[in-house]
């Protein structure tokens, strides 16, 4: 199912996705220095 088109057609909507873009860099980094921490501990 392909996701829903963006509307990029005002500042709103523009600065709302990356705004959303940002979050989701974020939680990624977050997932990645948990997962580097864990393994740490584990060795």
């Amino acid at each position: 199912m392909a996701p829903p088109k963006t509307d990029q057609s005002n500042p709103t909507s523009r600065l709302l996705l990356q705004i959303r873009a940002s979050v989701a860099e974020f939680e990624r980094d977050m997932i990645r220095e948990r997962t580097w921490a864990g393994l740490r501990v584990a060795n």
